[in-house]
């Protein structure tokens, strides 16, 4: 939402304040001159790190992982890769260009792999922690701004260096494969992983095809310019398309303590370090036999010219396009490890033909390039669809554990490859390459599929997925029951090298989530956040946590949510994560201080009202949104309020007494009503909410609706009520993975008031390198005039903040706010034998209780009787053609003149659509409202 350009006028100078508001703005901005340097290196990074509106990031609407971004990954990791292996066919030609042996030219793709292994470790392991987007784009630009030195240079030291130095910074592909494995759907995600790496070896391919065609017909140097352009290239179709996912870790991790992690995840992973090993022999193979081809073709008795040999290249693309077909019908059916022994005895067949026969006739290195190309890819695909399932928020490290190895491989495979070749010859350095091969399936043979040790065959040889069996009902279930399986085939994998099942291996199980598509769904009302219970009766446990004994249950349900093709709002979730209250009680954390919320209407200076009334509402963001115990990881789902659900009660303290009725006004979509009100100091607020949620890596919750807070002006009675139309924050739910949830708020909301000033809040997490969680800064200002800030506020909104007059951090201090310090008034509410049945805490006192004391199938069957009963109501309404009475609210079409009017200045708008209308509060129908409510009648039949 943006504010617009006009609206009314006010004081250019703040009045003072003795208390409330709100938070700081962003710094001043010094005068720099348009053609200085600074500003021009200034327009160029906003260049550079502007995101395109289309690639933003939106919690409430992620973007989709779809075909075409699928084929962008692939397409940008090919000719990134390629960097790699342009020189593999002209290296001969490069040995005349710069005077020196074949042997020693050999050092050029030798440095390449050695600076791509050095970006694994060094760079690779960022990618848990920076923004993906902006830091892909970094490096492409880096590549393809030095690779201009590779066209232009004459000298052997600094073509090898600068080869070196891009070679460190080639490493996207390494980053868009996990991050691919984050986003596929667990059925999908060897198909997925498969395209990107069939992108990678028609890189690879190209690569050699084009350099040896381009280089026969002119300079060596043309494929190094068009190597360069298509680095740009890249770098406009990223910029263009990609795109802005989140950090895996946007809390930050310590970079030497990221580097350490990478070799101590090897202790603890046996996967892993078998996936490694096996990773090293076949990346010795492939290179070996690459490097060596060149100088086996251009001798006798073949003496290819270079075009020939670049065409070698093609028989590879046989092999990429069987990857994905492979894929989806074989390893994305059976144990990852069945396709890595499939693909290593195919691999180790090509060698063997290749080797014994390649001295005589063409054919044994076409077999071998063939069999080799394909046998290998099968084996890496299925390798990293099993460590992929490791560890959530480190897959990028676990990447580079595995791409760290395999390029170890590489560059002991050219450099060894190339040695054996100049001393015995094309038959010695392709029998190395079957020793290797034979070691690499005594290493698969060695540890079983299922196996939680280091070594052994524990589990059984069963080469299916547990969950294979049920594919053919995935698509009516929704896929969660076959992600559930491969959840627990992943786990059974995964495990601590004592045996036992590893502290991760929850996460291991989350990962799955993760890894879901983004899927939009519909109105998700259950998940809530907050347990702050303004009643007695939440149990002492929540809090904690997923209990250990729930954690299989609480991922299964994760994955659920996650594949689910349908309104997540019609799930059912597990009892265990339920929470002790109703989501109609929520209302009440409005007024949690009623001094602080009736504070506005003594004050006479609109300016300070308008502080005030910002500053109500900042004191019950902690209530509303943090939990009781103010520790992260214990928020549990509310009870979903059925329709006709009340919640009523009261707060008396100096401020008078404070009523608050509130009502569930629709059951689809589930909205919830409020009205509270203090006479005395004749103030009201009103409004009602419903919710959309999706999921993507977490829930995300866009609050659909608005608040009205109206006040009587104290310096005249008489006069009209003064209105601030009050928009809702966006939710998403952090730890789901750990089993730990907590709320983060996240955009912004305003407060567009008839008195014309507008209070932004905008709310922030804590970043990869900065920031604290739960933190905002907010602003009051004339409305129309943003940037003449009267006063700003900054702080976390579940501890403390500072009010302050002006803009920025050195303004004189207004006021401080302590959340934790500030007196609660408890909420008045009749005892359970004196409520109507339809109030909510006399309505689920039976599911309470049992949740309580940890009674999960008396929870299920108490709420399964009100659900129902529900059910039953909505199907003789709709026999008889009438609809459920409200007690206290009535439905409009559209929204009033006034409301409009203030929403336009906030660019704010009325989704009534989603809402099931614009609900008010009814004086008349309240006035006469008297229990019981609907005679008769019973929440549960």
């Amino acid at each position: 939402m943006t504010s617009s350009q006009h609206g009314t006028s006010k004081p250019d100078s703040p009045p003072t304040l003795d208390t409330s508001s709100l938070s700081t703005a962003s710094p001043e901005c010094k005068d720099v001159s348009p053609s200085s340097p600074f500003t021009q290196w200034k327009t160029f990074l906003d260049i550079i790190l502007y995101t395109p509106k289309h690639c933003r990031y939106d919690p409430a609407n992620p973007p989709r992982f779809s075909i075409w971004l699928n084929l962008l990954f692939a397409f940008a990791g090919a000719f990134t890769v390629a960097n790699l292996y342009y020189n593999h066919p002209i290296l001969h030609l490069l040995a005349e260009e710069f005077g020196i042996s074949n042997e020693r030219a050999s050092l050029i793709p030798t440095l390449a792999q050695a600076g791509y292994a050095s970006g694994l470790l060094f760079l690779c392991p960022l990618g848990d922690v920076f923004p993906r987007r902006l830091f892909v784009l970094a490096l492409v630009l880096f590549t393809a701004t030095v690779w201009l030195g590779l066209c232009l240079t004459n000298s052997f030291a600094i073509f090898c260096f600068l080869t070196f130095l891009t070679a460190v910074t080639t490493v996207t592909p390494q980053l868009m494969l996990p991050l691919v494995g984050d986003l596929a759907p667990p059925h999908r995600r060897a198909t997925a992983l498969s395209v990107v790496s069939s992108g990678l070896i028609l890189g690879l391919l190209f690569a050699r095809l084009l350099s040896g065609v381009v280089t026969e017909y002119t300079s060596w140097r043309n494929i190094y310019w068009l190597a360069f352009g298509l680095q740009y290239l890249i770098f406009a179709l990223l910029w263009l398309f990609m795109p802005d996912y989140p950090s895996t870790n946007p809390d930050g991790i310590n970079y030497f303590r990221i580097l350490y992690s990478i070799f101590q995840i090897f202790t603890t992973h046996p996967l892993l370090v078998q996936a490694c090993l096996v990773g090293f022999c076949t990346s010795t193979t492939f290179t070996s036999f690459w490097t060596t081809l060149t100088f086996l073709l251009s001798a006798p008795p073949y003496e290819y010219s270079t075009v020939i040999i670049g065409l070698f290249a093609l028989i590879g693309i046989a092999s990429m396009f069987l990857g994905p077909v492979w894929s989806r019908f074989v390893t994305d059916r059976f144990i990852p490890l069945f396709s890595v022994i499939l693909g290593l005895i195919i691999s180790l067949a090509g060698t063997c033909i290749g080797t014994y026969i390649g001295t005589f006739t063409v054919a044994g290195p076409v077999i071998q390039a063939f069999l080799l190309d394909f046998g290998i890819q099968t084996a890496m695909i299925a390798n990293r669809s099993a460590i992929y399932g490791i560890l959530p928020k480190a897959r990028n490290r676990v990447n580079t554990a595995y791409m760290i190895s395999a390029f170890c491989g590489q560059l002991t495979g050219t450099a060894v490859g190339n040695h054996i070749f100049a001393v015995g010859g094309w038959t010695s350095s392709g029998s190395t390459s079957v020793g290797f091969l034979v070691a690499a399936l005594l290493l698969c043979v060695a540890r079983g599929p299922r196996e939680k040790r280091w070594v052994g065959w524990s589990g059984g040889w069963q080469i299916r997925k547990a969950g294979d069996v049920a594919r053919k009902g995935d698509e009516e279930k929704g896929r969660a029951g076959a992600d559930e399986e491969d959840a627990a085939e992943s786990s059974q994998q995964v495990s601590s090298s004592d045996g036992r099942e590893s502290n991760v291996n929850v996460e291991i199980g989350m990962t799955e989530v993760e890894r879901i598509r983004e899927t939009d769904h519909t109105s998700w009302s259950n998940m809530s956040p907050s347990l702050n219970t303004p009643t007695s009766g939440s149990s002492k446990d929540e809090g904690g946590g997923i209990s250990p004994q729930n954690k299989g249950s609480w991922s299964s349900f994760l994955k659920s949510i996650a594949s689910f093709n349908g309104d997540l709002s019609s799930m059912t979730a597990p009892p265990f994560i339920l929470g002790t209250l109703s989501l109609t009680e929520f209302s009440a954390y409005w007024t949690q201080h009623p001094s602080v919320f009736v504070a506005p209407a003594a004050e006479k200076d609109p300016a300070k009202r308008a502080l005030l009334v910002l500053k109500w509402f900042l004191s019950t963001l902690k209530p509303s949104y943090s939990t009781r115990n103010d520790k992260y990881g214990s928020e549990k789902k509310p009870l979903n309020p059925f329709l006709g659900e009340l919640f009523l009660g009261k707060w008396e303290d100096e401020a008078g007494t404070t009523e608050l009725v509130s009502e569930q006004v629709s059951h689809h979509p589930p909205v919830t009503a409020y009205c509270i009100q203090n006479a005395k100091h004749g103030i009201k607020l009103e409004g009602y909410n419903g919710q959309k949620a999706s999921f993507s890596r977490t829930i995300h919750i866009k609050q659909i609706g608005h608040a009205v807070l109206t006040i009587t002006p104290p310096d005249n009675p008489s006069a009209p009520a003064e209105t601030y139309l009050i928009t809702l924050p966006n939710i998403h739910i952090e730890g789901l993975i750990y089993g730990k949830p907590f709320v983060e708020l996240n955009g912004c909301t305003y407060i567009s008031s008839s008195t014309g000033y507008t209070g932004k809040i905008d709310y922030s997490g804590k970043g990869w390198v900065s920031g604290k969680k739960n933190s905002f800064t907010a602003t009051l200002y004339p409305t129309g005039k943003e940037k003449d800030v009267l006063y700003s506020v900054e702080g976390q909104w579940p501890e403390a903040f500072t009010i302050r007059e002006g803009a920025g951090k050195h303004g004189t201090v207004v006021d401080n706010y302590n959340s934790r310090n500030a007196p609660v008034t408890p909420l008045i509410v009749p005892p359970l034998e004196q409520q109507d049945p339809w109030e909510a805490n006399r309505a689920w006192d039976k599911v309470i209780r049992a949740i309580t004391k940890g009674d999960m199938d008396t929870t299920n069957a108490e709420k399964s009787k009100i659900e129902n009963a529900q059910r039953e109501y909505r199907r003789k309404e709709q026999s008889e053609g009438r609809e459920w009475e409200r007690k206290f609210f009535n439905r409009a079409e559209k929204a009033e003149e006034w409301w409009e009017s203030l929403a336009k200045s906030i660019g704010e708008r009325i989704e009534a659509e989603k809402t099931g209308g614009v609900w008010r509060f009814d004086k008349a129908k309240a006035e006469t409202a008297r229990r019981p409510f609907h005679d008769g009648l019973s929440p549960t039949g």
